[in-house]
């Protein structure tokens, strides 16, 4: 031992810095394996000590590692199998929608055409109708006898009636 300082081969107490908790812990588990070994060790004794430490440390990281990057392999997986099946999922409504526009077009475009055809029979059905304008209507009035005065005072015979007023008549 020297007049100043720490004996050879001394841990003694060091200054320390704050660590963080993963340098506490490798720092602990040194400690521990150099506490362990006697004074009369060499350094080639604490370094093989820190190197097995340090070995160890490395296969926890690694084994950790692994693990995280199953578990991310594993969410990527289950996110492609949900993108997988919104894809299929979307494909399919798609499809629906494109059926459903294309019926909606159809029945739009069948809608006009009964349309048509409604006002066309409407048409048909009046075009032998005669319509008497200017005669002031009554409440519960004979539509077909004040029809056959009118035509009486027009002049038309009564054969030519049958046609123009009713069938039975």
């Amino acid at each position: 031992m020297s007049g100043r300082g720490r004996p050879t081969r001394s841990l003694g107490k060091r200054k320390t810095k704050q660590t963080t908790l993963s340098q506490q812990s490798l720092a602990s588990s040194l400690t521990r394996n150099l506490s362990q070994t006697d004074n009369s060790d060499s350094e080639d004794d604490v370094t093989h000590t820190l190197n097995a430490t340090i070995d160890r440390a490395m296969k926890n990281i690694s084994r950790e590692l692994n693990a995280i990057k199953e578990d991310f392999n594993k969410a990527i997986a289950d996110l492609r199998l949900s993108v997988d099946d919104l894809k299929r999922e979307t494909k399919t409504l798609k499809e629906q929608c494109k059926n459903l526009t294309d019926r909606v077009r159809i029945l739009e475009e069948d809608k006009t055409r009964h349309e048509s055809l409604i006002n066309k029979q409407e048409r048909f059905s009046r075009r032998n109708n005669l319509r008497l304008v200017g005669v002031p209507t009554t409440e519960g009035e004979d539509c077909m006898a004040i029809a056959r005065e009118i035509l009486a005072e027009a002049g038309y015979p009564t054969a030519k009636w049958r046609g123009l007023i009713g069938m039975g008549e």
